[in-house]
């Protein structure tokens, strides 16, 4: 489920960076900093944090990806 939520969260800030007809978000990091694999590693990297089970006392659980 949370692979999912982030797949359709990383879609979202992908079509939302610059859509065209309207400025998006990446004008407020000026443009040039951000482009499609800055979502993307980003993303990623949220992957790397969230734990695959609900964390238990000591024990360490996987990560989803």
């Amino acid at each position: 489920m949370w692979v999912l939520v982030i797949l359709s969260g990383t879609a979202l800030l992908w079509f939302s960076r610059n859509p065209g007809f309207a400025p998006g978000w990446g004008v407020l990091f000026d443009g040039k900093y951000v482009n499609d694999g800055t979502v993307a590693i980003a993303t990623s990297f949220l992957l790397f944090l969230i734990p695959n089970e609900k964390p238990k006392f000591f024990v360490t659980s996987s990560k989803l990806i």
